[in-house]
C-alpha cells in the first residue's frame, strides 16, 4: 500500500483520498494502513488525527488525537505510535490504549523487536543547553549524544550513532543491552547513513579514534 501527503492512499486498483490533509507519517501492515497526519477545520487550525484504512480501502477509522503522532511502530505484535509529547500508545480490541512506557519528548523508536531503544535528537539552537540521548526504558540506560541530522540505526546488533552537532563529527557505537560505549571514531566529513562509519571495521571494544 502507498500513500501520499495529501492524504491519498493507494493499494493496487483500489485508491481513495481520505478526510487528512499533510500525512506525514504511515505504517503498512497485514491488513492495511495506518497514517498520521491533520484535519484542518472551518478557522484553519490543524488538528492531529489517524486514519486506518483495510487494503480494499472500504473499512475507514479516523481517530482524533490529543497531540500530533511522532510515528508508528510495532511492539509485542501490536501496531504503536509515539506523539510528540512522548506518549506511546498501542492499538488492541479496536482501541487505542495508553502505554505505562513513554518516552523522552521528541523522541523517535530505534528499536522495538523484544524491547525499545529510542533517541532524542540534539536541539537546533546553539545556545540550549540539552543535548540528545539514546536510551532504553526497559533496559535502563541512558547515553547522551549530541545527534540531529544522521537518525541512529541499528547496525549488525549494535546502536550506531553520529554526533553531528558537536563540535567534531564523531561516530559511535554502543552495547544494545547496556548502553556501554564500545567504540568512537571522528569522522573527517558528513555521512548520511551512521551504519556506513563502521562499515569496514569490527565491533572490539575499547574507545578509538581515527580517520
Amino acid at each position: 500500500m502507498e500513500w501520499q501527503y495529501d492524504g491519498t492512499i493507494s493499494c493496487g486498483n483500489y485508491k481513495i483520498k481520505t478526510e487528512l490533509q499533510n500525512v506525514y507519517s504511515g505504517l503498512p501492515v497485514r491488513d492495511g494502513i495506518y497514517l498520521a497526519g491533520f484535519k484542518i477545520d472551518e478557522n484553519g487550525v490543524n488538528h492531529p488525527w489517524i486514519v486506518f484504512a483495510d487494503k480494499k480501502l472500504t473499512d475507514i477509522k479516523y481517530w482524533p488525537q490529543q497531540s500530533p503522532v511522532k510515528h508508528f511502530f510495532e511492539y509485542k505484535k501490536l501496531v504503536n505510535f509515539v506523539n510528540r509529547s512522548g506518549e506511546i500508545h498501542y492499538f488492541d480490541g479496536g482501541i487505542w490504549h495508553r502505554s505505562d512506557l513513554s518516552l523522552k519528548p521528541g523522541s523517535i523508536i530505534i528499536f522495538s523487536d523484544n524491547y525499545l531503544i529510542a533517541c532524542k535528537p540534539s536541539p537546533l539552537t546553539k545556545v540550549s543547553r540539552e543535548r540528545g540521548s539514546c536510551y532504553s526504558p526497559q533496559k535502563k540506560w541512558d547515553v547522551d549524544v549530541s545527534w540531529g541530522n544522521v537518525t541512529p540505526s541499528i547496525c549488525n546488533q549494535i546502536l550506531t550513532v553520529v554526533e553531528d552537532r558537536a563540535f567534531d563529527i564523531t561516530a559511535h557505537q554502543f552495547d544494545m543491552q547496556t548502553g556501554e560505549l564500545l567504540k568512537s571514531k571522528k569522522l573527517r566529513t558528513a555521512v548520511k547513513d551512521s551504519c556506513q562509519t563502521f562499515a569496514n571495521s569490527g565491533a572490539a571494544r575499547g574507545r578509538t579514534s581515527g580517520d
